[in-house]
């Protein structure tokens, strides 16, 4: 990792739980290593059909992994969240506060 990936990495985890953040760095870790292998190495210059449909799949199944857990994840983070809203007291404006004092009788 290079100071460039650590700010980029804490700029996401401000942002996005750990859950969302690690599998999406490893899919795009993996796709920078198979475009650089296959252009800077030429691993990919001997692959005939099958080799090919065979790659590809691998790819597309590593991406729609981690989309499928993220859009899991996504979810669930939002029911928590709108259970944790409808689980929060609530406040009725037409009810008179109670008194904060210690020393009111009614309070």
């Amino acid at each position: 990792l290079n100071p460039e990936q650590l700010v980029l990495i804490n700029a996401s985890l401000v942002v996005n739980t750990v859950l969302i953040h690690i599998p999406t760095f490893y899919v795009w870790w993996n796709l920078g290593s198979c475009v650089v292998g296959g252009i800077f190495w030429r691993e990919t210059e001997q692959y005939n059909l099958f080799n090919w449909c065979m790659y590809l799949s691998g790819i597309t199944l590593l991406v729609v992994g981690v989309v499928a857990s993220n859009l899991a994840a996504g979810r669930k983070s939002s029911t928590e969240h709108a259970a944790d809203i409808k689980s929060e007291p609530q406040i009725h404006h037409d009810e008179e506060p109670a008194s904060l004092d210690e020393n009111d009788p009614e309070g």
